[in-house]
């Protein structure tokens, strides 16, 4: 019982950032590391383009690609990952925003594709020009390097967030059509945590075809099923008597729009 309690209570930390989303741009050149560049004041197109303003909901999103190694004192190094943490590792972030990661878990493996969200909406505290850094770990040959990155040294410029005054000019308008999709449908599941299947409640507004995926904390989907879903209370059997003990997160998508949640598999 101890053991469980102590994974429902991590699951419940860990989850606190799943509230949006962001998907990888696998479209992205290999050449590029992550896009948008900081900010130089001499390179076209770099920092982040978009613009917070005060009681508007904003977002804004850094695509990865994660080489397969770093250079180190002129000699190219097998790189392993490079991580952050969950919460708290964007410095200068405003209060109001948060950010979450695709892994969810913020740690990217090496050759790989991933994204960094962030999203919220503005008060009049958060005013003002934050330089953000991200504090990472990157784990290459055998070390660990803590850096927060840009850096100056590793990554060059500036990622100048910009909060503005409630009503101003230049301000990103984010499309409503998460929030409204979000707003049709409360996804949870019962019981949890569960030791061998679980029911899945989508109590919805709307019909549909959606697509149910369920995936570990490293973002690897274990299951994806297709779902007729009808205005109401919608059930579905979860199996999950093959998993390891461990949090996974399930999507509930149209394709372009989703909604997620946890679920915990107990200690058997």
């Amino acid at each position: 019982m101890k053991k469980l309690l102590l994974l429902f209570f991590a699951g419940v930390l860990s989850f606190q950032a799943f509230g949006q989303s962001c998907t990888p741009d696998e479209t992205l050149p290999d050449s590029v590391v992550i896009a948008p560049l900081p900010f130089q004041p001499d390179v076209e197109g770099t920092g982040l383009m978009d613009t917070a303003c005060v009681n508007s909901y904003f977002e804004t999103v850094l695509y990865f690609n994660i080489p397969d190694s770093i250079e180190v004192f002129n000699t190219q190094v097998p790189l392993t990952s490079v991580s952050m943490a969950q919460s708290g590792a964007v410095i200068d972030l405003p209060a109001s925003y948060e950010y979450s990661c695709n892994p969810p878990n913020c740690s990217f493996q090496a050759d790989s594709s991933g994204c960094i969200i962030i999203y919220g909406t503005g008060e009049a505290a958060d005013e003002g020009v934050h330089d953000l850094k991200v504090a990472v770990t990157i784990s290459a040959g055998g070390f660990s390097l803590d850096r927060e990155l840009p850096d100056g040294i590793l990554v060059s410029g500036n990622y100048y967030f910009h909060v503005k005054p409630e009503g101003s000019e230049n301000c990103t308008v984010i499309n409503d059509v998460e929030e409204v999709f979000a707003d049709q449908f409360s996804v949870t599941n019962s019981p949890n945590p569960f030791f061998s299947t679980t029911e899945v409640n989508i109590n919805s507004k709307v019909s549909g075809k959606y697509q149910l995926t369920v995936q570990d904390m490293v973002g690897k989907v274990l299951q994806r099923d297709e779902l007729n879903i009808i205005e109401g209370l919608n059930t579905f059997t979860f199996d999950g008597s093959q998993l390891p003990a461990g949090i996974y997160i399930y999507t509930i998508s149209d394709g372009q729009n989703s909604i997620s949640n946890k679920m915990l598999v107990g200690n058997r």
